[in-house]
């Protein structure tokens, strides 16, 4: 298991997770805030997993 190393994917775990807090501190937690904290904590760590455009090799392109 790998983190990211992006540092705005960890702002924004950390927003998120400050932000469950905070509402569960104030007694008004929702489900909109833990599913908000757990797809920031699953691109923290599942960051290296999901890759946008498959990778190819250099000779698939070659002509």
């Amino acid at each position: 298991m790998k983190f990211s190393n992006e540092p705005i994917v960890w702002i924004g775990a950390v927003i998120a997770v400050s932000i469950v807090v905070r509402d569960f501190l104030n007694g008004g937690l929702s489900m909109d805030s833990i599913d908000a904290a757990f797809v920031a904590v699953g691109a923290l760590i599942g960051r290296k997993l999901v890759v946008p455009v498959a990778k190819t090799k250099n000779s698939d392109y070659e002509e």
